[in-house]
């Protein structure tokens, strides 16, 4: 009775430990930004801003539009820190659907129809210039946005300052 209890016991885990490697062999791979490069990003969209005579907020978020990394700029004031989040977030949650590469163009296209308006009541996006999305070969892996330049198309310069020399960085 021992022997075939065991043989049985064996048998089970033997079968459950093949399904376990089957299964995760088919598990998908992600890209994602680290968390040193989501901070430069960031650094450096507050910097080319401040050169610019801007104090902003800028904010990195991964491709499920999870905050990765904040900086605020010394002077910046404190809706800065929303509305950065806030293009960010827009930009990896719409742009792939629009298939547009940044919030001020994603914010054209919604104006252009009521269905598109209606967005600007949903929680959690605004339909403003200044959130750029960045992707490695096709694939979102987050997004950067900017508050407190004054206007979207200036915040806009600054975060997308940022996402170029984040791919530079990644030649």
């Amino acid at each position: 009775m021992f022997r075939e209890t065991a043989l049985l016991v064996f048998s089970v885990c033997g079968v459950a430990a093949h399904c376990v490697t089957a299964h995760a062999a088919e598990l998908p791979s992600r890209s994602y930004v680290p968390l040193a490069m989501a901070n430069r990003a960031v650094m450096t969209a507050v910097a080319v801003c401040k050169k610019n005579g801007d104090a902003v907020t800028a904010t990195f978020v991964d491709a499920s539009g999870l905050v990765r990394a904040v900086a605020r700029d010394d002077l910046a004031g404190p809706h800065t820190i929303d509305s950065s989040r806030l293009k960010a977030f827009t930009a990896v949650a719409l742009g792939p659907t629009f298939g547009l590469p940044n919030t001020g163009e994603i914010a054209a296209k919604a104006a252009a129809t009521p269905s598109g308006q209606a967005l600007s009541v949903i929680p959690g996006f605004l339909l403003f210039a200044g959130g750029v999305l960045v992707k490695v070969h096709d694939q979102v892996v987050g997004g950067i946005g900017v508050g407190g330049a004054g206007n979207g198309p200036k915040d806009q310069v600054c975060a997308q300052a940022a996402v170029d020399e984040l791919y530079e960085s990644l030649r």
